[in-house]
């Protein structure tokens, strides 16, 4: 029902798209369905791509299924609001280890993920850059002296 403040009326219709959009609510009044399900399809298929970008040792573990995976959690589980594709795929390799699910190949593909990275100042830093940093750092030092 509308409130009467514009601002707001809007601002109610974003969400109830959003929520369509990435949590499979129901279509919003005056949005074409079928678009909107079209939409929702798309942006599934790009968070699985990403997520199979970030954790291609697990994706390749997982095989054909890792996609219909990864779909069944994400229509569940929100994306996190930080860390991006990484922490989304961590939380779904966490579920799956939780459930069982994951054979030995792809728990030592976990394991290897989790070892690269680590948080700093509440950010996902891959350890690999950081050693990339010091020694180009280290490297530029030695020339100047």
């Amino acid at each position: 029902m509308p409130s009467g403040d514009p601002r707001e009326d809007l601002a109610v219709r974003q969400r109830a798209l959003v929520a369509a959009l990435v949590a499979g609510a129901l279509t919003p009044p005056g949005f074409d369905e079928r678009r909107v399900a079209i939409a929702a399809a798309s942006l599934q298929d790009k968070r699985t791509r990403e997520v199979a970008h970030e954790w291609p040792a697990l994706a390749a573990s997982m095989g054909v299924s890792f996609a219909s995976r990864f779909g069944a959690y994400a229509r569940l589980h929100a994306a996190p609001i930080e860390g991006g594709p990484w922490a989304d795929g961590l939380a779904f390799v966490t579920t799956a280890v939780a459930r069982r699910e994951l054979d030995p190949d792809a728990r030592a593909a976990r394991d290897r993920a989790v070892a690269a990275h680590r948080i700093v100042g509440g950010r996902l830093v891959d350890r690999r850059g950081i050693s990339r940093l010091v020694r180009a750092v280290r490297a530029r030092a030695a020339r100047r002296s």
